[in-house]
Order: structure tokens, then C-alpha cells, then sequence
């Protein structure tokens, strides 16, 4: 019997905006901020003097940032990029990139306790419903975002907003 595989969500779009947001992160941390290939533990490697420093996830929310008080994310996501990032002695990150902000969190091994049965119902995928490691608002940092590239994760605003 043939073993079944999960559908591929992550689209050409996903990555577009992963490229888009990684511009930006290059122009607002003193780091090159790489994309990693399709299927990677991560989305992003940071990257100074030819070292890499950090790792991170990007997670697109089609919301505001406070339009709910936390953001859900795999927990099986983030243990394989806290065990990524222990084994190189480096960070990792998680972007979230809303409708209206982008933010960071600086993953760390508590996350891991605070966590719950939660996930995405629209797909009709059973396996979109798991253990989720919850980040309260609070814990992001605001990245902030030149008005000259706010264009460029935000396609539907103009360079003069």
C-alpha cells in the first residue's frame, strides 16, 4: 500500500512574501537574512560575517497584530527549530508578519510549556489541528519598517504611506 503524504500548502506566494520581508529584515538588522529552501527546518538564516547567528520562522497572519492577544504556531514547528538552533549555539526567531506589522520573538525552551489544542479548521485537514505553542502579543518586538519598503510586504499600500 502506497503511504500517503500531506498536501503542500506553502505556495510561490508564501515565498514571495518570505523574500519580501527578508529584504526588509537586511535593511533594518545589520544582517544578510537568507531564505532557506523549500522544506527546511526554517524559513530564514541571519547571517553575520560569514557566520550564521540565528534562525527563523516566518508566519504569515492575514490579520492585525492585536486583533487576538496571542499567536499560535506548531509546537512540533518549534521544537525542531529550538533543537536546530541548540544544536548550531545560535537563536532562533519567530517573525510574524500581520496585516499591519511586522514583529519578532526570540524562541526559547518555555515556550514550549505554554501550549495548546488549536490550529486551522479551513483546509479540512485533521492534521492542521495539533499541540500549539501559544506567544503572548507582549513577547514580540515591533520591526519597523522603513516607509520606503513598506511596499514591499505590503503590496496594497503605496511607498508614500
Amino acid at each position: 500500500m502506497a503511504r500517503r503524504t500531506r498536501p503542500e500548502y506553502e505556495t510561490e506566494s508564501d515565498r514571495a512574501e518570505q523574500r519580501a520581508v527578508a529584504r526588509v529584515l537586511r535593511v533594518v538588522w545589520p544582517v544578510q537574512c537568507e531564505l532557506y529552501p523549500k522544506f527546511s527546518t526554517a524559513d530564514y538564516k541571519f547571517v553575520q560575517n560569514g557566520q550564521i547567528t540565528a534562525i527563523g520562522e516566518h508566519k504569515r497572519r492575514h490579520v492585525n497584530h492585536d486583533t487576538y492577544p496571542d499567536l499560535i504556531i506548531s509546537r512540533a514547528k518549534v521544537r525542531r527549530l529550538l533543537i536546530m538552533a541548540y544544536e548550531r549555539q545560535i537563536n532562533a526567531l519567530l517573525i510574524a508578519h500581520y496585516n499591519d506589522e511586522l514583529r519578532w520573538v526570540q524562541l526559547k525552551n518555555e515556550h514550549l510549556s505554554h501550549s495548546r489544542i488549536a490550529g486551522r479548521v479551513d483546509r479540512g485537514d485533521a492534521f492542521d489541528i495539533e499541540k500549539c505553542v501559544v506567544v503572548l502579543n507582549k513577547e514580540f518586538k515591533r520591526i519597523k519598517v522603513p516607509p520606503r519598503l513598506a511596499h514591499t510586504v505590503w503590496p496594497e499600500k503605496t511607498p508614500e504611506e
